[in-house]
């Protein structure tokens, strides 16, 4: 019994299968929309980058979770800085080196220019003391007298010499502390540059907001993680502006002529299908691009920019489905495209009693077909034509 049971309920849903009716029934419109897919983009975000110093690994310890609300001066990412202090520590041990050495030379020098004037005052005394001698010795024999300018001459021939060596000696000097201050000025760089990568290695948020990881665009990078090492200058956060949030997309170049600026759109979110945000066409490319690099089709970019207040939902990344409203329709009904006959030329439909009934279409759009409304259209039940006419 139970087998025969069984036959008796797959026959059923085998004969309502074959003999039930596909039908269709029109469907009342108020406005004709163009259905197109984007993704959620801010319109004014901010680019959080790696630090741009070079022959540096950069490898993340601390990565703020992807979602987070972040206030200005919080931190976003840090990187393991370890080696960079290591560094400093070498950098300025070299700074604290080049400064001992300068005080060094520094005394080095002030005892050789003091040395040096002591002698010239020295001598300058052995000059007057000289010229007080000579002036006593007029009376002197002439021998005594050569004598003493012999002395003389000798004594200024010093003098000279010794000024001399002091203006020499300053040079000497001077081109010592140049050497010396141009390795100090070396070190300090060494110092500040370190000093400024550690300060780089930790990232915080320049602004308030919403925390979006950086898309990959470059496929041999990793996803961001901690403990991924990053190259320098690479795009890792982004805090968009939540009240400028658009969609970005595409048109094909025969539904181009169909949309212009300021056209009212629907959004609706894959992660939130269930909510309805409100925009309008902002831009429209003005000339197609290729749609991908491995693709002849050509598309118009454009943009619809969402009329909403600062939304936690709007995320950029997300997919988003758009119904642009092309025209505002009075008066119009809809059915699927493929329920339009077209016999000698003649657009219409065909009920389930196998009646035609002409149809004043207005356009066929996203595979459905707008008309005027005839009276008792809207009672009928069409059926599906299986050879869809080329329209």
């Amino acid at each position: 019994m139970t087998k025969h049971f069984k036959f008796i309920i797959f026959l059923m849903f085998l004969f309502a299968y074959l003999f039930s009716e596909e039908y269709y029934q029109p469907q009342k419109v108020d406005t004709q929309t163009l259905t197109l897919s984007g993704t959620i983009q801010s319109s004014n975000s901010t680019t959080i980058k790696s630090p741009h110093y070079w022959n540096i690994s950069y490898r993340i310890i601390y990565l703020i979770k992807e979602g987070t609300y972040v206030s200005k001066g919080d931190t976003l990412i840090k990187f393991d800085h370890s080696q960079a202090k290591e560094n400093l520590k070498q950098a300025q041990n070299q700074l604290q080196k080049h400064l001992y050495q300068k005080k060094i030379i520094s005394k080095k020098n002030s005892n050789q220019i003091r040395q040096i004037k002591d002698q010239i005052k020295k001598t300058e005394l052995n000059i007057k003391s000289t010229q007080t001698k000579l002036e006593q010795a007029k009376y002197s024999s002439k021998q005594k007298k050569k004598n003493i300018k012999l002395d003389l001459k000798r004594a200024r021939t010093a003098l000279e010499k010794q000024k001399r060596h002091l203006r020499s000696q300053k040079m000497i000097n001077q081109k010592k502390m140049q050497a010396i201050q141009f390795k100090i000025s070396q070190a300090t760089q060494k110092v500040d540059f370190h000093q400024e990568l550690i300060n780089s290695l930790t990232i915080t948020a320049p602004k308030e907001g919403l925390v979006v990881y950086e898309a990959n665009k470059d496929e041999d990078e990793k996803q961001l993680a901690r403990g991924s090492k990053i190259s320098p200058d690479r795009p890792l956060l982004k805090i968009p502006n939540l009240s400028n949030m658009i969609v970005k997309a595409h048109l094909n170049e025969v539904d181009r002529f169909k949309i212009d600026s300021g056209q009212k759109a629907q959004i609706k979110l894959a992660a939130f299908p269930d909510t309805t945000f409100k925009g309008h066409l902002s831009y429209i490319s003005p000339l197609p691009k290729r749609k991908n690099s491995k693709s002849k089709l050509k598309v118009y970019p454009f943009e619809i920019k969402i009329d909403s207040e600062k939304n936690y939902r709007l995320k950029p990344g997300l997919s988003a489905r758009i119904e642009i409203i092309i025209d505002d329709l009075n008066n119009y009904y809809s059915i699927p495209s493929w329920c339009i006959f077209k016999p000698q030329d003649r657009l219409g439909v065909k009920t389930t009693q196998g009646k035609f009934l002409g149809l004043d279409t207005l356009q066929i759009l996203n595979g459905k077909a707008y008309f005027r409304y005839k009276p008792g259209i809207e009672n009928n039940k069409l059926i599906p034509n299986q050879n869809i006419p080329d329209f």
